[in-house]
């Protein structure tokens, strides 16, 4: 997802977009195997188990229909078949993901990961400091393996999260090594988006978590009160195209060029009859019928998206997708800020404080029904977690800590329904 090996087989030539699109070089998409192929193992495994996740992230998969049915309006169709393929299957994976692992190995997976991608990439930066972003352009961001900063920031972040979730768990020396590691690697980005984003998690984390023995009703208020600030932030952030609304905070008065994107598709989207069901899943920037329909000239060049969820999923899918798109991240949303309200699992507060950081970076970039993205994967396997375990019950006077996962919260008895469940998944 860096990038960084997807140059050497694209070659060095190739713009930023181009290497990370997918359809460039066979081998880009070669790349992606091995989680195509974990796909199939995962529901080879675990059938029952995988199929119940499958049934968890339920929501997420209408739009995805509304995208694959978009061939048949799409103005470059041979784009939306290809990409919509790729979408499925990422979908296929990241419930896989959420069916092997589960929210502690899942949490602990990217964790892993992205301390193992922060050391890599500053090596990178010294011994193949062409492999990611040319360093002169952005200097001093390091992005290493990254072939843009903002992508290096984005993803790293996730760890931040996932340091986060991990803080009470044993061995505690795990979590803050991913949250150092991850801290560094987003900072050495100097991807302001991310490193924004990064201050605002810590935030709502650390809110959430203090005053997550308040009871359901009021922790449900607060986290409700959190997700609709980001949410009205998202949205005014999209509409607001004034340049003057942005300088009057002391920011870049177009988000470096983002508005007036934003701008442009606003006006193609108003310009012919692609305003309810869009110009096809992924056919806008692919066809000269859709990208064409834009004078560009106040860019540098042609972007390869709309640099915002919203704006690039009704693009693909039209003011009907908003709306489906927008329905399921809801419930969704409203689902994790229970499942952490509950108080049963600390660790559930990734699930919530990355769906937070999700709509978030979705203001500036796109990562929304995004096909072989990171961050859209992640955000389809957090979806398709089960419920968190229940509140500890005693036994004879004595709680059990099986399978409390190292944070000190005892799991609830076995009952007849777990074993049977347990049954079908060693099946």
């Amino acid at each position: 997802m860096s990038g960084g090996l997807s140059k050497a087989l694209t070659g060095g030539n190739s713009s930023v977009a181009e290497r990370m699109d997918g359809d460039v070089a066979v081998g880009v998409v070669a790349l992606c195997i091995p989680a195509y192929l974990y796909s199939f193992w995962a529901i080879y495994k675990s059938p029952f188990v995988y199929f119940e996740r499958l049934k968890r992230s339920a929501p997420l998969w209408i739009p995805i229909a509304l995208c694959v049915f978009s061939v048949t309006w799409s103005i470059a169709p041979d784009a939306t078949i290809r990409r919509t393929s790729l979408l499925l299957i990422c979908g296929l994976f990241s419930v896989g993901l959420s069916a092997r692992l589960g929210r502690d190995g899942l949490i602990r997976a990217v964790g892993f990961v992205t301390a193992f991608v922060v050391t890599i990439s500053l090596i990178s930066a010294v011994v193949v400091p062409d492999l990611g972003m040319p360093h002169d352009k952005f200097y001093p961001a390091i992005p290493g393996l990254f072939t843009q900063k903002n992508n290096a920031g984005r993803v790293l972040l996730v760890g931040v999260i996932a340091g986060l979730a991990l803080m009470k768990s044993r061995p505690t020396y795990l979590a803050w090594f991913i949250l150092a590691m991850s801290v560094i690697g987003v900072t050495a980005s100097f991807s302001g988006t991310a490193i924004g984003a990064m201050v605002i998690c810590f935030l709502a984390y650390y809110i959430l978590v203090s005053l997550r023995g308040a009871g359901l009703l009021y922790l449900g208020g607060i986290a409700g009160f959190i997700g609709a600030v980001i949410i009205i932030l998202a949205f005014g952030a999209t509409f607001a195209t004034d340049d003057d609304v942005f300088a009057a905070f002391g920011k870049d008065s177009t988000l470096s060029g983002r508005t007036k994107i934003w701008s442009a598709v606003w006006r193609a989207l108003g310009s012919g009859d692609h305003w309810w069901l869009g110009f096809g899943y992924e056919a806008f920037f692919a066809s000269p019928k859709g990208v064409g329909s834009v004078n560009w000239n106040m860019y540098d060049y042609i972007p390869p998206h709309a640099h915002n969820g919203m704006m690039q999923t009704w693009l693909n899918i039209g003011a009907i997708g908003v709306c489906v798109t927008a329905v399921a991240m809801i419930y969704i949303f409203v689902r994790a800020g229970r499942i952490f309200a509950s108080g049963a699992d600390r660790r559930s507060a990734f699930d919530f404080i990355f769906l937070l950081y999700f709509l978030l970076i979705n203001v500036t970039e796109q990562t929304t029904l995004a096909y072989n993205n990171f961050i859209w994967s992640i955000f389809f396997a957090v979806a398709a977690l089960p419920p968190a375990a229940r509140a500890p019950l005693a036994i004879a006077g004595r709680p059990s800590f099986r399978s409390s996962g190292g944070d000190g919260i005892p799991a609830r008895p076995s009952a007849p329904e777990d074993d049977h469940f347990a049954a079908l998944r060693s099946d």
